[in-house]
């Protein structure tokens, strides 16, 4: 820090010191005109005397708007600092409350994440990176775990169910929604329970926060102040970085991928939340809450979906291969242009309500499999 400072110091100084050489490097080049000038006729001299006031008066007000320049720019350079600085503090602690033993202080972590995601474009990434990495951690898949299976998912659907009808209230599905919920669980408590490896419990609190924060991320966009704070500070790099980086290069960018492979979310919340650039192959998605989630074009192969509540999903491009989506509510998701191969269902995909596009339906849509309950 004191490094920087004295770096700082150095170039003003030199700043300083190039306006007092052009200073008196221009009275210099100008004192032999004035003095000719002034010493010839009385009108002549009149005439010089002002035209040296106003060439005075215009040196000085152009070298005071310089000092007014520089010293916009020095103090928009240590804000920009200071705040780097302090959200720099403020992430470090968020990261060390992560690994605390209280759910309640990890949670606290996470929310404070959130906000720099929020405020800072550079730490957004991280950020994400940084949740979904907690996430693979501390809810790892497969988990060696014995349960009965069909029990508890009865269970889970019958308390689903109230949730579920509270949300659909001004869905355009809802009675469909009830029925299909209602049916599901009784036929799952009329049915001898089974030993499975699959635990069905629900995931902890902060793992569903963590998810929470990942699902409702949006697209940085800083306060008007904030963006002219940076852009007086940052102006000569952004102008070099016009010129040294080609335009196609940040027209193409891909935002990173999400990785949220092989993880347990089991009965898991995202109501409308945002998983695009996610990775969810091989992960345990049974009995999720995860109506009108956007999921264009993710990735879930070999994902567990059984029981999952899917109603009115994004799910265009995404990749099903193999995915297990026996006894998933699936009304109004649309499936244009979702990879299908060997996936299974209780039903063809059009009577459990999904749709797609006639222009573009999903791919292998021949080669599902169907295993009714």
């Amino acid at each position: 820090m004191n490094d920087n400072g004295g770096r700082w110091a150095g170039r003003l100084t030199f700043g300083v010191c190039l306006a007092i050489v052009l200073t008196f490097g221009g009275i210099a080049w100008f004192a032999p005109w004035g003095i000719d000038c002034l010493a010839g006729e009385p009108e002549q001299a009149k005439a010089c005397s002002e035209t040296a006031r106003n060439i005075g008066l215009s040196v000085a007000g152009g070298f005071g708007a310089i000092i007014a320049v520089i010293a916009l720019y020095f103090n928009a350079r240590r804000t920009h600092t200071d705040r780097l600085r302090l959200t720099n503090d403020t992430y470090v602690k968020a990261i060390e409350q992560l690994a605390s033993p209280s759910m309640e202080v990890r949670i606290g972590g996470m929310y404070a994440l959130e906000r720099i995601a929020h405020e800072e474009q550079r730490y957004h990434w991280p950020v994400i990176e940084t949740l979904s990495a907690y996430i693979r951690e501390r809810a790892p898949w497969p988990a060696q775990e014995k349960e009965d299976a069909k029990g508890l998912e009865a269970i889970a659907l019958s308390s689903a169910g109230k949730v579920v009808a509270e949300r659909l209230l001004l869905e355009p599905s809802a009675n469909t929604m009830a029925t299909q919920i209602q049916r599901r669980a009784s036929v799952l408590a009329d049915t001898e329970p089974t030993t499975t490896e699959v635990p069905q419990r629900r995931v902890s609190t902060d793992i569903q926060t963590a998810l929470t924060i990942v699902a409702r991320r949006v697209v940085w966009q800083p306060s008007w102040a904030k963006r002219a704070v940076s852009w007086v500070a940052r102006w000569p790099w952004r102008l070099w970085y016009l010129v040294r980086k080609p335009l196609h290069l940040r027209l193409n960018y891909r935002p990173r991928e999400i990785d949220l492979s092989r993880v347990n979310l089991n009965h898991t919340d995202i109501w409308r939340g945002n998983l695009l650039s996610g990775n969810l192959s091989r992960s345990n998605l049974r009995n999720v809450l995860w109506g009108y989630a956007v999921l264009s074009g993710v990735p879930l192969r070999e994902a567990d979906l059984r029981g999952a509540i899917l109603v009115g999903a994004h799910l265009a491009g995404a990749d099903l291969t193999k995915a297990n989506l026996r006894g998933a509510i699936m009304t109004d998701v649309e499936l244009s242009g979702a990879d299908l191969s060997e996936a299974r269902f209780s039903k063809h995909p059009q009577e459990l309500g999904a749709r797609w596009d006639e222009a573009d339906p999903p791919k292998n849509l021949d080669k599902i499999i169907i295993e009714p309950d």
